[in-house]
């Protein structure tokens, strides 16, 4: 009886958990003081995201306008931003590149940079998911690393997705009660 009670609450914990919200941050040392913002502009209107959000809820297509900043110059850097899909296996890494900057000196001692990126074609097919973006920049001066949550579309914290994880809580109390009725009889 215990087990199966244990066995309840570890997959209610499991839905709990896969449900909350995930958070921006950059991981300490941030000693450069990286900073990131996009203006995504996509089909259902425009969104705006910090690396400062609680969590990004953006279009599976469109543009994005992004500006990344650093209160450290630095020199000799090179960066990049990924989707971390947990799609590794030993040396090998599956997970998608979404840009990647340097080696560059950084002669102008810029601590600036922006441009326009449109969103991967593959988020389209992608299920309602939370997708970790993460990034670093690194140069001689310091590095810094950083992630954010991503729902795109608000697929997956949005009512219906709501709906979804209380049905299978709701489900599996429900399963507990039958399998401690059936110990019962």
């Amino acid at each position: 009886m215990r087990r199966r009670i244990a066995m309840v609450a570890g997959a209610a914990a499991v839905v709990l958990v896969t449900s909350a919200p995930a958070y921006a941050t950059m991981e300490p040392p941030n000693a450069i003081g990286c900073h990131g913002s996009a203006t995504i502009t996509g089909e259902d209107g425009t969104f705006e995201i910090d690396s400062d959000d609680d969590l990004a809820v953006i279009p599976s297509s469109g543009s994005a306008a992004w500006e990344g900043s650093i209160t450290t110059v630095t020199h000799d850097h090179a960066g990049e931003v990924w989707a971390d899909l947990g799609l590794e296996f030993g040396p090998i890494d599956l997970n998608p590149s979404i840009g990647s900057w340097g080696e560059s000196e950084n002669a102008k001692d810029e601590s600036m940079s922006s441009g326009v990126k449109e969103i991967p074609s593959f988020v389209k097919n992608l299920p309602p998911l939370l997708i970790t973006i993460r990034g670093f920049h690194e140069g001689d001066e310091g590095r810094c690393d950083g992630f954010v949550a991503v729902d795109f579309d608000g697929k997956l914290f949005g009512p219906v997705a709501l709906g979804v994880h209380g049905a299978t809580i709701l489900t599996a109390l429900m399963l507990a009660s039958a399998a401690r009725a059936r110990k019962v009889l």
